[in-house]
Parts: C-alpha cells; sequence; structure tokens
C-alpha cells in the first residue's frame, strides 16, 4: 500500500488534531463563544477522516509515463 505521509506521521498528525480541537474548545470558550463538547468532538473526527481519506487515497503525480513525460530534461520531438 503506497500512503501519502508514513504511518508514524499520521499517527502524529492525528495526535495533533485531537490536542487542537481540545485546546480550540478552550480557547473558544474563554473568548466567549459556546461550543458544546459534541460539536467540539464531531469537528475533530471530521478533520482526522479527511486527512486519513486524504493519507489512503492514491497518489496523481500528471506524468504520463507512456510518453516519457515524467523526466523534465527529456527533450522528445513527438
Amino acid at each position: 500500500m503506497n500512503l501519502r505521509i508514513s504511518p508514524a506521521a499520521l499517527l502524529i498528525v492525528t495526535a495533533f488534531i485531537t490536542i487542537v480541537t481540545v485546546e480550540l474548545r478552550t480557547l473558544l470558550e474563554m473568548l466567549g463563544v459556546a461550543v458544546s463538547v459534541e460539536a467540539a468532538a464531531l469537528a475533530g473526527l471530521v478533520a482526522i477522516l479527511v486527512v486519513w481519506i486524504w493519507t489512503f487515497l492514491p497518489t496523481v503525480t500528471g506524468a504520463d509515463p507512456g510518453n516519457g513525460s515524467g523526466n523534465p530534461k527529456q527533450n522528445r520531438a513527438d
């Protein structure tokens, strides 16, 4: 399986999103914006799902290996 980032990096990003979600709720409460625990948890879950889905999607390079366009120094006359 080809992941966009390594499994260790995915674990670190997931932990970071979790911490940011909790701290953002605390910061918003200090600023007077009431955010429920359920809303904060849902926002964190959506952010984690987006990152995980992005990680497991196949990489699209845009280069066509059939005509050799993957090498930018290669000059072709066709």
